[in-house]
């Protein structure tokens, strides 16, 4: 067995929510199939019919990007989903 302990620190306290914005969804890893972010897309592109001025980021990068970018390209929504590529941890 094994531990895997998360690579960022929790904030000191609970990020401030802003009711009245468009939801933003956070994406952050390695960008390869293991991941699943490609579920995410495909659940994000499903949440946008509920709210079309949501947003997804990927924070991250690796070899499955490109796929990811036609996906979210091909399902209407590569104009809300945004890859940063990889980011230092303490951007995050």
């Amino acid at each position: 067995m094994s531990i895997i302990y998360c690579g960022v620190e929790p904030p000191p306290s609970p990020a401030p929510v802003d009711p009245e914005g468009p939801p933003v969804l956070l994406f952050v890893g390695r960008v390869v199939h293991d991941k699943g972010c490609d579920l995410a897309i495909e659940a994000f592109a499903a949440l946008r019919r509920r709210f079309p001025d949501a947003r997804l980021i990927v924070a991250g990068d690796g070899d499955q990007r490109p796929a990811l970018e036609a996906q979210a390209a091909a399902a209407g929504i590569g104009d809300a989903v945004g890859f940063l590529g990889w980011v230092r941890p303490a951007e995050i």
